[in-house]
């Protein structure tokens, strides 16, 4: 990959992940108080969004098979932009899960066609790095958008800050006609090799269309499996802290929490950044198991203490687990995949992130609702990641020798 399509992927990835953030402490507020609704529709919301993003994962590949990811991330950040500035004109819970749901549609797949283009374009000795620079906007943005959805909130109120979060994803735009321009590393795609094509035309030609089996493989590959299930479990108890929090917070005593996200984000891009090269040499299942005991630990830790200082404890040893285990599991599953089925784990592995997220914000919402007390959340994804790590003790520990840091080349 060139080094302007690098910083293309890098820019398009902060804006549209910095729209993502400034959402994080403005949509449990914009249901709670200017919808009138209750904590179930937060979880609720939050799962329609994750739905739209798994089903977003293999239409993207399919797209990916034949073409450039760069037209479909454009088609992607303009919808995107467009669902929330809309937002705020219907003031209505239905219309609002629709407006979700074409929001989460567009995320997921701008992320996977983002990634996919470049594991494609990666030499595999230099993947690992490449994926942990990869990750920086994406967390750089959820750190400091909750800090300037704070701010927007408290400005302008709630209906400008949907339109400054849209705003915000537009800016990818000429990223990607940008990126979409530049040459690229030549790299087999099914039965053919194809090489850099002008942006807006075919990726590549006499590639055969997706079967139904291989379109069911971008959203449960096999060697997506394990991985994907591990990664759902962790961002279901992240979930819970990152709907609630904003609501639990004010009742602490700390009435804009973006501060605690932007303390999660700053941990998780330090280790992200510090470590990208050691990424590349450190064993990867040890790595998982840290990371989702630090997890789990952090959720019993803001259950327990009542107290704002507990927040911003847990919001570091969650970064810690999202920040070792992320893009770890990745490497895990894309261990010993042909080239030519990267994009398929890539969906596949990606849909996880937003199943944990839906369902685990969704049934904490229940879970809420039915004992009247935020704190029940984070409990329940305790149980969420105490799961994880009895995967990674049954499935990946006793196969960590075989688990190369470097990936196979096939």
């Amino acid at each position: 990959m060139t080094k302007t399509r690098f910083i293309c992927v890098l820019a398009g990835m902060w804006w549209v992940f910095l729209s993502v953030g400034i959402l994080i402490p403005l949509l449990p507020l914009y249901v709670n108080r200017t919808l009138v609704a209750d904590s179930s529709v937060v979880g609720v919301t939050v799962l329609i969004y994750a739905v739209a993003g798994v089903l977003a994962r293999p239409l993207a590949a399919a797209y990916l098979r034949r073409h450039e990811p760069w037209t479909f991330m454009l088609a992607m950040a303009l919808a995107g932009a467009f669902a929330m500035a809309a937002t705020p004109i219907v003031h209505e819970v239905g219309w609002m899960y629709w407006l979700r749901f074409v929001d989460g549609f567009t995320v997921g797949a701008f992320y996977t066609a983002a990634a996919t283009g470049l594991v494609r374009d990666t030499p595999s000795q230099r993947l690992g790095s490449a994926l942990s620079y990869f990750s920086v906007p994406l967390f750089l943005g959820v750190a400091i958008g909750p800090v300037v959805g704070d701010w927007l909130t408290s400005a302008v109120g709630h209906d400008w800050s949907w339109v400054a979060s849209g705003l915000c994803m537009l800016m990818a735009v000429p990223f990607c006609l940008v990126g979409g321009r530049q040459p690229q590393r030549a790299t087999p795609v099914g039965d053919v090799v194809v090489s850099g094509t002008p942006f807006g035309t075919p990726f590549g030609t006499h590639v055969p269309a997706m079967t139904r089996s291989e379109i069911w493989r971008t959203v449960a590959h096999p060697a997506a499996g394990v991985p994907a299930v591990v990664l759902a479990l962790i961002v279901a108890g992240w979930a819970s802290f990152q709907a609630y929090v904003p609501l639990y917070g004010p009742a602490l005593g700390l009435p804009a929490t973006g501060t605690v996200f932007l303390t999660y984000s700053a941990v998780v891009i330090v280790i992200r950044v510090g470590g990208a090269r050691l990424f590349d040499r450190l064993p990867l299942v040890e790595i998982v198991l840290w990371g989702a005991v630090a997890n789990v630990i952090g959720l019993v830790t803001v259950w327990l203490w009542a107290d704002v200082a507990a927040l911003y404890v847990a919001a570091v040893l969650m970064a810690v687990a999202i920040g070792l285990s992320y893009t770890t599991l990745l490497r895990i599953a894309l261990a010993r995949v042909p080239a030519h089925e990267e994009g398929a784990v890539v969906g596949a592995y990606s849909v996880s992130y937003d199943i944990g997220a839906g369902l685990g914000a969704a049934g904490m919402g229940v879970l809420v609702t039915w004992t009247a007390s935020y704190s029940t959340a984070f409990l329940g994804g305790a149980a969420s990641g105490a799961v994880s790590i009895l995967l990674i003790l049954q499935h990946l520990w006793p196969k960590r020798a075989t688990y190369r840091v470097q990936r196979a080349e096939v």
